[in-house]
């Protein structure tokens, strides 16, 4: 159990690092490639394609039609997920990161 608080902390943290580098980047598609790139890099086999998804959304929280946050939504299986035949708690992470852009109002 131990193990899998660890990797759920360890992935919430590094996925507000990245939305949080993509706002300050004004969003866009060359900025989330950078920053999953750095993500799955620090995380190492856990932030392989097959084991750590990553899903980008601008949407907007104000009247005018403008993107106001940037929201990551990342799921994750954790080490103990892969161990045969053992249920934990917390075997998956499943968060959603928002981070307000960062632009001249």
């Amino acid at each position: 159990m131990v193990v899998n608080l660890y990797a759920a902390s360890t992935v919430t943290a590094v996925a507000f690092d990245a939305a949080r580098e993509v706002a300050g980047a004004d969003g866009g598609p060359g900025a989330e490639r950078a920053a999953e790139s750095r993500a799955r890099a620090v995380l190492g086999r856990a932030g392989e394609p097959g084991r750590l998804h990553l899903s980008w959304a601008y949407p907007s929280t104000d009247a005018d039609a403008l993107p106001d946050v940037v929201e990551l939504r990342v799921q994750a299986e954790s080490p103990s997920s892969f161990l045969p035949g053992l249920s934990l708690p917390l075997s998956s992470v499943d968060r959603t990161i928002r981070v307000r852009l960062e632009r001249r109002r």
